[in-house]
């Protein structure tokens, strides 16, 4: 489950007396339910306008850029997967050979 506190996407961790978030890089705090700036189960469209969405799924500014697109609706899941993918084959292609043992 995500949430989003103070325009930030988390993981959520644990949910009992107050809510345990995880950030990217595996830093937990916990946050209280009545927490103006927390968001539970937030939509696609608010989880589109975090401020760390590249950062939070670990791809660059111009992947963030097409999620966005694919979150608010402009695009489609299949496009979305159809461009990770290509990107993904010129990504290996561009690689250089591993040197053999």
């Amino acid at each position: 489950m995500k949430a989003i506190y103070d325009n930030r996407v988390y993981d959520v961790v644990e949910a009992s007396v107050e809510l345990t978030l995880q950030t990217a890089t595996g830093e937990s705090f916990d946050v209280e339910y009545d927490d103006k700036r927390l968001v539970v189960d937030p939509t696609d469209s608010e989880v589109a306008d975090a401020d760390n969405l590249a950062e939070h799924y670990g791809i660059d500014e111009g992947a963030a850029r097409l999620l966005r697109c694919m979150l608010r609706g402009d695009t489609s899941v299949g496009q979305w997967s159809d461009w990770r993918s290509q990107r993904k084959r010129f990504e290996d292609a561009a690689k250089p050979p591993s040197p053999s043992a």
